[in-house]
């Protein structure tokens, strides 16, 4: 009967969810940290009954906002001629555990003694290779730095705060044996070259610049099927999500957005379970007798808002992806718990607001994926498309050029409200005396594509589009799927709703 009364309140936190979703109720107020232990993550929380301790509408929907306690602080993002006068210059910086910090600082190599009012800071390092941090927990600071190669953050707790540094390639939570805390924190005002792999994330990533992407950095990363090579066009691989803010970013090149099945909470305004524990979250047993765990409730939350994103060439800017589920859905290197392979359901739910995206479409490829540790249980992913504004080169050739696209969608609710696109040719004038070479007919474009999709919902409002030939286009879409259009100005040449 446990079992069945935690289900029901969190069927009733994911209805409540789609209220707020749909009147657009995102509080700003966020649980501040606890300051008197350093140890002690901004997340920090008691042990949730899935929906039960208190989530409602408002805190299913402002979870993201994180306060920092190791925020604020100044800082100048060096440049590759002020780097040769940093203090300390390294080829490479290696640390773990917590025992290596100690250490680090005794040799005067950083500062602090790892408390939140005194936190170990790493300040003014030139990198030329690796600065590496692994398996700590004490509050961090790594500020006004310039790593030249790799900067690999390890599993190294929710207190961590990276500012006004240059980076040349980013990893986090890479798939590893670890003993360490996730990390999440705070990553803010830096300057960085590539993203790897960010995995696993549920802290704030903000006012950071990132790409374009560089030659000659290190296109694979550690997937949880093992090494994996990312699409040249990829400057920002974002693997795994839960509880995390990013906003206020601006990308030269296409960013990807996995779920992965792995990393979750008990609610969607839990904090993040730590997998690294064989024993965390023993088994239950819930109403028919059948063993499940506490990771059968998994949540995911994304607040992805006001990001500038611009590629060339590239079909998708911002891909919000889940292929290959079953890989990252278990158990891995890093997420060693047996439980993992329970049975379990999904809520996932993504907030993408404000987001200014210039020559690719925004995607959801792959929205529910199937799986055979999902079937008889609940899967859902509720998704809020508002305010975002989205420039596309008017296509040549054949096909049909999308603004914005869900393919091979099962169970999703998607809420698009007060959207922008434009199908444009550049706007730079031809140089004089020549005209831009169109390179044959132009090809179909559609505000919003729909391929493959079942049982799910579909609301369009107050959308507005210039040059697409449709609206919105329909595929394979089951007569299981309402799709409504409200106050839409597509700016459609042939029709606003067509059906191939």
């Amino acid at each position: 009967m446990r079992g069945t009364a935690l289900r029901l309140l969190a069927a009733l936190g994911a209805a409540l969810l789609v209220a707020t979703l749909a009147v657009g109720l995102i509080p700003d107020e966020a649980p501040s940290a606890d300051e008197t232990d350093p140890g002690t993550a901004s997340h920090e929380a008691e042990d949730h009954d899935h929906e039960a301790n208190g989530s409602s509408a408002t805190t299913l929907a402002h979870q993201p906002r994180h306060d920092h306690a190791l925020s604020d602080r100044e800082g100048e993002v060096p440049s590759r001629a002020q780097a040769s006068e940093l203090p300390h210059h390294f080829e490479e910086f290696v640390v773990r555990g917590d025992d290596g910090l100690v250490e680090m600082a005794e040799k005067g190599y950083i500062t602090g003694n790892g408390t939140l009012s005194n936190p170990y800071v790493i300040d003014g390092f030139r990198v030329d290779e690796e600065l590496t941090i692994e398996d700590t927990s004490r509050p961090l600071v790594v500020e006004n730095s310039y790593i030249d190669g790799q900067l690999t953050l390890n599993f190294v707790g929710e207190e961590v705060y990276v500012h006004h540094n240059h980076v040349r390639d980013l990893r986090v939570n890479e798939n590893v044996e670890r003993e360490g805390p996730t990390t999440a924190g705070l990553f803010e005002h830096n300057e960085i070259d590539y993203i790897g792999q960010i995995r696993h994330f549920g802290g704030t990533f903000q006012h950071n610049d990132v790409g374009p992407r560089p030659d000659g950095v290190v296109e694979t990363y550690l997937s949880d099927t093992g090494p994996a090579e990312l699409d040249e066009d990829v400057v920002w691989n974002f693997d795994g999500y839960h509880g995390a803010h990013v906003h206020n970013n601006t990308v030269e090149g296409r960013v990807d957005v996995k779920l992965h099945g792995h990393f979750h909470g008990s609610c969607s305004a839990c904090p993040a379970h730590a997998h690294q524990d064989p024993e965390d979250f023993p088994a239950d047993t819930i109403e028919g007798g059948e063993p499940r765990s506490r990771h059968s409730y998994r949540y995911h939350v994304l607040d992805f808002e006001n990001n500038t994103i611009e590629v060339e060439g590239a079909d998708r800017a911002l891909r919000f992806y889940d292929e290959a589920h079953a890989g990252d859905d278990q158990t891995a290197d890093s997420e060693p718990n047996p439980y993992l392979e329970d049975k379990h359901e999904h809520h996932a739910y993504l907030r993408v607001h404000g987001n200014d995206i210039d020559g690719g479409s925004l995607a959801f490829d792959v929205v529910n994926a199937e799986n055979d540790r999902h079937e008889g249980l609940t899967q859902e992913a509720r998704i809020d498309l508002t305010g975002n504004h989205l420039t596309r080169p008017a296509p040549r050739g054949a096909g049909l050029v999308p603004a914005f696209e869900a393919e091979t969608a099962d169970r999703a609710t998607l809420h698009a409200e007060g959207n922008r696109f434009a199908f444009q040719r550049p706007s730079s004038p031809a140089p004089e005396g020549y005209g831009w070479v169109d390179g044959g007919d132009p090809a179909d474009t559609t505000a919003f594509l729909f391929e493959d999709v079942n049982a799910s919902r579909v609301q369009i409002q107050a959308t507005e589009g210039a040059n697409a030939t449709y609206g919105v286009t329909l595929d394979d879409v089951r007569d299981n799927t309402p799709v409504v259009l409200e106050a839409n100005r597509f700016d459609a040449r042939e029709e606003d709703r067509r059906e191939r």
